[in-house]
């Protein structure tokens, strides 16, 4: 299920694989940007069906290299916040979240320079001098 336009990611590249005869293979690897369901996956209709198509998309499936999940930022554990505005865990001294489990949202891009960003940003964080 998608939330809005331009939720998939389509992303064609050719690689190289010594089983084919010119030893490179065409690939059209599509991903799903801001997915809303949990679960078991559902990529046909339920119903009778002879199972090929089933069995094909769990042989060939692959991992999409940019995964990105979420934990809540705030002041107050309690409302289920896991890290503060500098990105320090609450309840773990020392440990800081300094990569896209910090985004509010998770963008409909390939998360790898907003990722470093975030990083960059607790960096500064915690080379700020303490006040107080």
């Amino acid at each position: 299920m998608a939330d809005g336009p331009f939720d998939l990611h389509v992303y064609p590249r050719v690689e190289p694989d010594e089983a084919q005869p010119a030893g490179w293979r065409y690939v059209v690897p599509v991903g799903l940007l801001t997915p809303r369901s949990h679960g078991r996956p559902l990529r046909f209709p339920p119903g009778p069906h002879d199972g090929v198509l089933d069995r094909w998309i769990r042989s060939t499936h692959a991992h999409y290299w940019h995964l990105a999940g979420t934990c809540r930022m705030g002041p107050d554990p309690a409302k289920g916040a896991v890290v503060d505005a500098r990105g320090r865990v609450h309840g773990v001294r020392g440990l800081r979240i300094a990569d896209a489990s910090v985004f509010q949202r998770l963008p409909r891009a390939t998360a790898a320079l907003p990722t470093a960003v975030a990083g960059e940003r607790i960096a500064d964080l915690i080379l700020q001098p303490r006040s107080g």
